[in-house]
């Protein structure tokens, strides 16, 4: 698997933060499909994602609250 490096400011990371935060919010409206698509992308490399994006943040416990409910 090839991995790259990418630099972001704090302001970046939030905005980034706060827009993965809307989508999982938003998915709560969806279809039983949807869901499940966005549970693959979870387990399928988004979650890891903001895992590492909250890592080390106060809002760390997010993730984990929304990794409990798959």
């Amino acid at each position: 698997m090839d991995s790259i490096q990418i630099y972001l400011t704090s302001k970046e990371r939030d905005v980034l933060l706060d827009v993965l935060n809307d989508y999982l919010d938003l998915s709560s409206g969806w279809s039983i499909e949807a869901n499940e698509q966005l549970t693959d992308k979870m387990n399928n490399g988004l979650g890891k994602v903001m895992f590492k994006l909250y890592k080390g943040l106060n809002g760390e416990d997010c993730y984990k609250e929304y990794n409990n409910k798959i």
